[in-house]
């Protein structure tokens, strides 16, 4: 682990009111694992999010979510569904009971408040698999494209073995854990290992894990979940409600963490920390508000208490501005009134480091979304488009900087959206949970223009075609079958791809 490191949060926040359980029966706070970040529960409590069957203030978008929260989801919507959604109500109830296959521990908690008195495995896994990586390509580094860029870096391709092993425990109320090594080129690793402690409404965590905050279907502007990080943060387990006018803002969320990356050549090992929030005014309209930050490292100017409080006040840090690069975004996700029909509509705008980018280059993600296909319940549509704009009028290239010449990007991964800046991408994409939710299929299908100045050209300039697919299904109620595949197929020659297959043994 590279981070060891303990946040302390403002005192307003502190003087908080929980939400869930207001107006019904209260549920008692205790600490449980966050959930991989591509578990098949995120697609699910999405849909039920969007045709008004979460908590209060429990949000659609991506976010890391606990075990405890989406059991009191469950619980919540398979009864609110038989009066509000009949239609759904069948699959709110097949998911529930999918999910207490794998996290029955969870639902007895919230349901009958049966929690462990002692350290105890309460979920584990076992996946055994194949897995196949061609044309892969590191971002560059560097700022200027005529004559200060590398280009996309290539990578060895990658195939054989893919084996894993997750196993969670826990000691509620404060203690829990979540351990995932993963055996694959000949050696093991860690894909996720954090510790949880639950402080009342709090969550402290620290490790490896996993993280994505945005709205969009295809990928956020500040942050996607793209790769894993090591370090730590602070999370609220429920969301709240602020005091005295405050209060009119709605429920709110709030995550913060902190980790260092590898990134560039002059600078190396800057740290990057990222904040989100999110408001609910409204029970149909959530706002949400992200903001990250590359900053320090070695070679870069030191780091005083009046270099980071120009940074948290937006004021351009070190002797030239060197010292940080900053993302911000602004989301909102709204679902009109259209009776039985669960539509909802999103956007994120961001601006990368300065200002006037916000107006003159910014980068917009703007979708549609059907959780749920009059008369065929168990398919959910969606559109998206992503557009980021190229550099004009002063400011600067989206996800690239002058000092910090790695970009926005951590060992040669996009730390943003996956389309890695200037260019703009049409997604479509579609959902199935067939019988009873033991089958889940996941269809996306897009069209990418990559311009010039993005972080994967010249390599990756110009038109492509691809498209992901998974496939999870239940052999048994502890066999799984899954597979994944994805494909970016340029005009110019170039291909990437990636599968894998394997079963899944749950305990």
């Amino acid at each position: 682990m590279r981070l060891v490191f303990s946040l302390v949060l403002g005192f307003v926040l502190m003087c908080a009111i929980p939400v869930y359980g207001q107006g019904g029966v209260e549920v008692g706070e205790f600490a449980s694992p966050f959930l991989p970040h591509d578990h098949w529960v995120h697609g699910a409590v999405r849909r039920l999010e969007i045709a008004g069957l979460a908590p209060k203030g429990f949000g659609g978008g991506k976010r890391p979510r606990t075990q405890r929260e989406v059991a009191l989801l469950f619980e919540r919507a398979e009864l609110l569904a038989r009066s509000k959604a009949p239609e759904l109500a069948g699959l709110a109830g097949a998911y529930r009971l999918r999910f207490m296959e794998e996290f029955g521990w969870a639902v007895d908690a919230v349901q009958f408040g049966v929690i462990p008195d002692r350290l105890q495995l309460v979920s584990g896994r076992i996946e055994v698999g194949y897995e196949e990586h061609r044309g892969r390509v590191a971002t560059g580094v560097g700022y200027d494209p005529e004559d200060d860029w590398t280009g996309a870096l290539p990578r060895e391709d990658r195939r054989g073995q893919s084996n894993h092993l997750a196993l969670a425990l826990a000691l509620p109320p404060y203690l829990a854990l979540h351990l995932t090594p993963g055996h694959r080129a000949s050696r093991w690793e860690f894909d996720e290992a954090h510790l949880v402690i639950g402080v009342g409404k709090w969550s402290f965590w620290g490790g490896r894990r996993i993280l994505g905050f945005h709205q969009g279907m295809g990928g956020g502007i500040v942050l996607s979940d793209n790769q894993a990080f090591d370090g730590g943060g602070i999370s609220l387990l429920e969301p709240i409600s602020l005091p005295w006018l405050l209060e009119y803002l709605g429920p709110v969320r709030f995550d913060l963490f902190l980790t260092r990356i590898e990134n560039g050549d002059r600078i190396t090992d800057p740290w990057f920390g990222v904040a989100r929030g999110t408001i609910e005014p409204h029970p149909r309209l959530e706002l949400g508000f992200n903001r990250a930050n590359i900053f320090g490292g070695k070679g870069n100017s030191p780091t005083t208490p009046r270099s980071v409080l120009q940074m948290i006040l937006g004021i351009h840090a070190g002797e030239e501005g060197e010292y940080n690069n900053e993302v911000f975004s602004v989301d909102l996700r709204y679902t009109p009134p259209l009776g039985s029909v669960p539509l909802s509509v999103y956007l994120e705008w961001g601006m990368d480091d300065s200002a006037g980018g916000w107006w003159y280059v910014p980068a917009r993600v703007v979708g549609l979304e059907l959780a749920a296909v009059p008369g065929l319940p168990e398919v959910a549509l969606g559109i998206e488009r992503t557009s980021f704009a190229e550099g004009c009028c002063g400011n600067t290239i989206w996800y690239r900087n002058w000092a910090l010449r790695g970009g926005w990007a951590a060992g040669g991964e996009p730390l943003g959206h996956p389309l890695a800046g200037h260019g703009v991408e049409w997604l479509v994409h579609g959902r199935a949970d067939l019988f009873a939710a033991r089958a889940q299929l996941g269809i996306e299908l897009f069209r990418r223009e990559r311009g010039e100045e993005n972080l994967l050209a010249p390599e990756r300039e110009g038109r492509s075609w691809g498209g992901r697919i998974s496939l999870d299904g239940r052999l048994s109620q502890t066999i799984h079958l899954f597979a994944r595949g994805y494909l970016d197929d340029g005009e110019e020659e170039w291909r990437e791809r990636r599968g894998e297959v394997g079963l899944r043994v749950v305990f």
